[in-house]
């Protein structure tokens, strides 16, 4: 029966990363050494990784599937993966979202004020954020005189 935990306790961080113990067996395998390991090695190191089988595939990883996972902790050309990459890699989404006027323009709005904050003559500031927009209302020609409508019956409206 297990233990429940306290409010205070916290989850073990066991499951939650490689270990560095891990990470480093698996760097000093070549390509090479990671084809001839046996399936029980390569069970425990997907184990290890945390490499989860999912309950809709029909069948379990195989080998050659287990081996194209695994190659990107193996040492090779490209350098050791570290925690940092391997965290990097999982963090990452695919693609971008579609760019519309309202997101160019509130991305434009964000990078005009990070500008004047770290700058004391805001003269280059003004003028990057002018060919910005110009560059939106020849890009979204609608939208832009709906924003300059909008603007002048509301100038406190932001978009």
């Amino acid at each position: 029966m297990r233990r429940q935990r306290s409010k205070r306790s916290k989850r073990s961080k066991r499951h939650r990363y490689i270990s560095e113990g891990t990470l480093k067996s698996l760097q000093k395998l070549s390509y090479h050494d990671l084809k001839n390991l046996s399936s029980e090695e390569l069970q425990k190191y997907k184990r290890r990784v945390g490499i989860i089988q999912q309950e809709q595939a029909p069948e379990p990883y195989t080998d050659e599937d287990l081996i194209r996972m695994l190659r990107k902790y193996t040492s090779g050309k490209k350098g050791f993966a570290t925690r940092r990459d391997i965290k990097r890699k999982s963090r990452r989404g695919g693609g971008g979202g579609k760019k519309t006027f309202k997101s160019e323009k509130k991305q434009e709005n964000i990078e005009f004020w990070k500008c004047i904050k770290q700058k004391e003559n805001t003269r280059p500031c003004n003028k990057k954020r002018s060919k910005t927009l110009k560059r939106l209302e020849k890009k979204y020609p609608k939208e832009w005189s709906q924003y300059q409508k909008d603007f002048m019956t509301n100038p406190k409206l932001r978009y």
